[in-house]
């Protein structure tokens, strides 16, 4: 009997199968670990507006027009289901579930139909991905990552099958590519990186029209969104958009980058990656047949223009605050060529390598091994390097702010001006007027020069004299607000926020109850109206004294938009 056939025959007709049980895993894997951070709160109080019928808006009162998403149709997605009834972080939650299941069924597919790998190389490619840290931390984050890796990586594929088919039909590929922009602004370069490397592979006349073509319907997409955001928003591109970029910190950038492989198992994938090109290279140009070897597949060559144009974007943007997660798109593409390397390397390397002794154990040890690598992430807790936060320990930050939320909302009404710089959960809970001091919600401060040394992607900010002008009650100078103890002004031990000024009041309120009873802000308002307010809400006003900073004008702590730990 012959073994070998036996059990390709066995992966081929139960392929769906066994990857249905790769999914199952990724799920009883992920669920237990869903989660959201505070940014996950910026897409669901503009989704409750909007299930409201307020419209896009930030605040309900007095309320402007600003698209301080970074994702338009996960908004619109949430908004759906708020006016349904439902919970926004559980059906984020789920959603991205399904998108990760999907995920891993594409992958196959690509690895079967498009890459041609055997049934067993082909299952290498969910596996890699089933408990991957990235694929499963952000499929359960309730933010749109993971849904818009899954069209971006559903597009890519249909593109890859529209250069087999001739002529090539109206190019849902552009449109599939539009569709994952309305959920990340910055999939356009995706696809022009993908048309780039398919352009590359097969430079036919054919193939390069169906590009084209794939690129006119995209275009027209990004034409008609670009009318409705001028038109609605007044702006062509999201606010955050203005707010993030526009600075180059390209050794920031670097390394970040670095620390994916150093943190990911880089040390076998890399080199696993490397001998199946090498074992390529050799099969193409030291056979029999010099040159009459295997062509790049044209799939492997968009994947690897993404990936170049993509990490150039990464590296120039200073990559970004949380692990890894702008890496995400590349995942698919990274599992892929993992599969095929290793299809690569068990093919021989033309000189009789493949029915050498031991060479087929060998490239067993590696797929097994590539696999362990990418499991073993979920068991390795993730490597804080320079301020770039782990998932759990942005939960804890949301959760805290959560609770703060519920205690202050207990007082605050829409009515209410506050401005702290974690805009998410806070001002979601209390539902309070909300000023945000780095301009992701604001137009006005998202437009201010760019400070290269801030903290990531908050790089551009407020000032006191902008808190004054739209009368804010209630000002965050500490990056918290709530506390066990009245810490006088210059005693509180957190770090002191750009915006704050020297000699700016700051009022601490007795809330009474709660884990954090005290309430610690500044205010440009009169001491009497801070004194009314806490009467008519049956509080007590412990103290308003001013704010002392150093006589350089510098703030007494660091600065940093990471709370302290409660």
């Amino acid at each position: 009997m012959d073994v070998e056939r036996e059990g390709r025959s066995f992966a081929e007709r139960f392929g769906p199968v066994l990857v249905g049980a790769l999914a199952v895993l990724f799920v009883a894997v992920a669920w237990p670990r869903a989660w959201y951070n505070d940014d996950a709160f910026i897409t669901f109080r503009y989704a409750r507006h909007l299930a409201q019928g307020f419209g896009f808006v930030w605040n309900t009162v007095d309320p402007v027009r600003v698209e301080g998403s970074s994702s338009l149709g996960w908004t619109y997605l949430n908004a759906a289901a708020i006016a349904l009834g439902g919970n926004p972080v559980w059906f984020s939650h789920a959603l991205g579930l399904l998108a990760g299941v999907v995920g891993l069924f594409l992958s196959w597919l690509a690895a079967r139909r498009l890459l041609g790998l055997s049934p067993w190389f082909a299952l290498l490619a969910p596996a890699v991905l089933a408990a991957h840290r990235q694929w499963v931390i952000w499929a359960v984050s309730s933010l749109e990552t993971r849904f818009a890796t899954v069209l971006a990586l559903a597009a890519l594929l249909v593109m890859a099958f529209e250069q087999r088919r001739h002529p090539p039909g109206w190019a849902a590929s552009g449109a599939l590519f539009f569709a994952a922009t309305l959920f990340r602004p910055e999939v356009p370069l995706l696809h022009a990186a993908a048309g780039a490397g398919f352009g590359l592979a097969r430079p036919r006349r054919e193939n390069l029209f169906a590009i084209v073509l794939s690129g006119i319907v995209h275009g027209a997409g990004l034409a008609a969104l670009t009318a409705f955001r001028l038109l609605y928003f007044g702006r062509p591109l999201p606010n955050t958009f203005y707010a993030k970029v526009g600075g180059i910190q390209l050794s920031r950038g670097l390394a970040w980058l670095a620390q994916f492989p150093a943190q990911n198992g880089g040390w076998l994938l890399g080199p696993l990656l490397l001998a199946g090109i090498f074992a390529w290279w050799m099969r193409r140009h030291h056979g029999d047949d010099p040159g009459e070897g295997p062509a790049v597949p044209p799939l492997l060559a968009a994947i690897g223009a993404q990936a170049v144009a993509w990490c150039g974007w990464l590296a120039v943007e200073g990559g970004g605050g949380w692990e890894f997660r702008f890496l995400d798109f590349l995942l698919p593409g990274l599992a892929l060529a993992v599969a095929a390397a290793a299809a690569s390397v068990a093919a021989g390397y033309g000189l009789g390598g493949a029915a050498r002794r031991g060479h087929r154990a060998f490239t067993v040890l590696l797929a097994v091994g590539a696999v362990a690598v990418s499991w073993w992430t979920l068991a390795v807790p993730f490597r804080k390097f320079d301020d770039v936060d782990a998932a759990e320990h942005m939960k804890r930050q949301a959760d805290a702010l959560l609770a703060e939320g519920r205690q202050l909302a207990r007082v605050l009404t829409p009515e209410d001006r506050i401005c702290i710089g974690w805009a998410g959960a806070l001002p979601y809970v209390t539902d309070a007027w909300h000023f945000d001091p780095w301009g992701l919600n604001d137009p006005e401060i998202a437009r201010r020069p760019f400070h290269r040394e801030g903290v990531i992607f908050h790089q551009r900010q407020a000032t006191w004299d902008d808190v004054v002008a739209r009368r804010v009650m209630f000002c965050d100078v500490y990056n918290q607000f709530l506390y066990r103890r009245p810490f006088p002004p210059n005693r509180v031990p957190n770090p002191v926020m750009p915006w704050a000024r020297d000699g700016i009041l700051v009022h601490c309120i007795d809330l009474g109850r709660g884990p954090w009873p005290y309430w610690i802000f500044a205010s440009p308002r009169p001491v009497e109206e801070i004194r009314a307010w806490a009467e008519r809400h049956h509080l007590r006003l412990v103290y308003s004294m001013p704010l002392r900073l150093r006589p350089s004008g510098t703030p007494d702590h660091s600065l940093s938009p990471a709370p302290s730990r409660r």
